[in-house]
């Protein structure tokens, strides 16, 4: 194991090889490390995958199947890499499989909810970001690690290129979970939240005086440090919770964002594209259940609109006017000229 993430340490992000470490210190040395690489069966691996379902988390308590599901898939790295460097001949995780992860379904908040969240996030100084995760879809990363120079007013838009996420040593930088950077539009929404930012910072520097550091991020503190993805995410659920939404996570926020679009009828293609997703297949697979209500929709509205057809009456339901040459003459009695 630290043969591999020594090797794989330069192709990878500093983030993903701090995370990497910590699987392979607590989920997989301690207990496969006793075990001669020749000797290792599958059997040893499904009776691992059991143990940390069973009780591979803090204290003895169950992980989550994700978490299993990510230390299988790093130790399927190692094992791999070792039959290609000769170190032994087959790789035993093959016969085992991954750990299934059940897929969560994305949840989207009503309307009414939407609402209260928006104004009661407006009372603090969290509303610009909240709003912003509303009508863009960003990631808390994504939104955290946001600089004025990202933003183009005139255009409309923001570049998104960079993520912030937590480490053990603190917050640190990377690139978007794609690895690739993109535009987003801004809605007139999304441009007055970054207005609404702009001027409460300017309020934090005319307060904070010398004490202000000023780097270039959009969302800050008082004194102008760059705030952290966990410091979004619980000012999100404390505003949440106070207004009784059926969802207390930020990342709800950006499922409500692509719920609305893909309602709305926008493609999936612009949908993907919006939200920094891989492919539209990504897109496709979070969003299956709204897609497939979409497709009942129109469907029906096909069949009205069939139904209307065959029934001789106008495709939009609209009474069609006839011509003036059809219509009938009311008899008229005409009126005595002196």
């Amino acid at each position: 194991m630290d043969r591999y993430l020594q090797e794989c340490g330069d192709r990878i992000e500093a983030t993903t090889a701090a995370r990497y470490s910590t699987l392979s210190e607590q989920l997989v040395i301690p207990h496969l490390g006793g075990l001669k690489l020749g000797r290792l069966r599958p059997v040893h691996l499904n009776e691992w995958i059991s143990t940390l379902r069973k009780g591979g988390g803090h204290n003895g308590k169950p992980l989550s199947p994700k978490t299993v599901r990510h230390a299988a898939v790093l130790l399927n790295g190692a094992l791999k890499w070792a039959v290609k460097m000769q170190l032994t001949v087959t790789n035993p995780l093959t016969a085992v499989g991954m750990p299934a992860v059940p897929r969560s379904k994305a949840r989207a908040l009503p309307a009414d909810e939407i609402a209260k969240v928006l104004a009661a996030a407006g009372k603090t100084r969290w509303g610009p970001l909240v709003s912003l995760a509303f009508s863009t879809g960003m990631r808390r990363g994504e939104l955290c690690a946001l600089d004025w120079a990202d933003v183009d007013e005139r255009r409309g838009s923001v570049l998104v290129e960079r993520s912030l996420t937590e480490t053990r040593d603190g917050a640190a930088m990377k690139t978007t979970k794609s690895g690739r950077g993109r535009t987003v539009p801004l809605s007139r929404v999304a441009l007055d939240a970054l207005r609404r930012q702009r001027t409460l910072q300017t309020a934090d520097r005319r307060r904070a005086r010398e004490l202000y550091v000023d780097g270039g991020a959009i969302f800050t503190d008082e004194l102008g440090r760059r705030i952290s993805p966990m410091d979004a995410t619980h000012a999100y659920g404390r505003i949440a919770k106070e207004v009784g939404a059926s969802s207390l996570r930020l990342h709800d926020a950006r499922h409500t964002a692509a719920t609305h679009l893909l309602v709305a009828g926008v493609d999936v293609r612009s949908v993907s594209g919006i939200l920094g997703h891989a492919s539209a297949t990504t897109t496709l697979d979070t969003y299956a259940h709204l897609i497939a209500d979409a497709q009942r929709d129109a469907v029906d509205r096909l069949g009205d609109r069939l139904q209307r057809i065959s029934k001789g009456r106008p495709a939009d339901g609209r009474r069609r006017r006839q011509p003036e040459g059809n219509r009938r003459r009311l008899p008229y009695s005409k009126k005595r000229v002196k």
